[in-house]
């Protein structure tokens, strides 16, 4: 059989004689509206109709696989406005050798696509885990790596007392010169203050990490 088409006019023309394969009638969410201005989306029946183009177009040039077999709307929602009216059948003939050989090799290419496009899913999934495994490690190693530091410098500071003149050996603050007036018990930086001044709480100090300390 074929799909029979009736325009607004009434004409009737018959379309994809002996091609049609498949008609498929099912529920489907469509949008009814009749205007652009607002939509109008129900739970309608629906028809489709699967039809072989063959392997040749009318010119002569070779179909691709995945375009020989072509899904047609038959539902005819919006015939009253216009669009014309399709009536599928199945044919009863059985299928060409051509049509079942590229239904298998169609089928066996979506699966292979299908396929690949998993494959590459589960590269992407398995390169991002690594990603967020190795971020966690590197942070977890900063994070390490100051309390490591930390650590080191509060050893440090337990051979430190307070009013102890001392002198900065490294950082911004090299040269400088003071006496001890405050260790913090949180990360054993030492504050250093001027010795004329080192037991007055308001005056002015640095804060310096134990490591760049040497005592005078």
């Amino acid at each position: 059989m074929a799909i029979i088409t009736k325009d607004y006019s009434g004409n009737v023309n018959t379309k994809h004689a002996g091609r049609v394969i498949r008609v498929f009638e099912y529920e489907a969410r469509r949008n009814m509206s009749d205007t652009l201005y607002y939509s109008d989306w129900r739970t309608v029946d629906c028809v489709e109709a699967t039809v072989y183009l063959g392997r040749v177009r009318e010119d002569g040039t070779e179909i691709p696989l995945e375009d020989r077999f072509l899904d047609i709307d038959c539902s005819n929602h919006f015939t009253w406005r216009g669009a014309e009216h399709r009536t599928p059948a199945v044919d009863a003939i059985p299928l060409s050798p051509e049509c079942h050989e590229d239904q298998v090799a169609l089928r066996e290419l979506i699966d292979r696509r299908q396929a690949e496009r998993m494959e590459k899913h589960l590269r992407e999934e398995q390169r991002r885990k690594e990603e967020r495994i190795l971020a966690q490690r590197r942070k977890e190693a900063r994070q390490q790596d100051r309390l490591d530091r930390v650590a080191r410098e509060q050893r440090l500071s337990a051979n430190i007392r307070k009013g102890t003149p001392m002198r900065v050996v490294k950082g911004k603050n090299a040269g400088r010169e003071g006496v001890v007036a405050f260790i913090s018990n949180r990360d054993g930086s030492v504050l250093l203050k001027d010795a004329a001044v080192w037991r007055n709480r308001d005056a002015d100090g640095v804060w310096v990490k134990p490591s760049f300390l040497e005592a005078v």
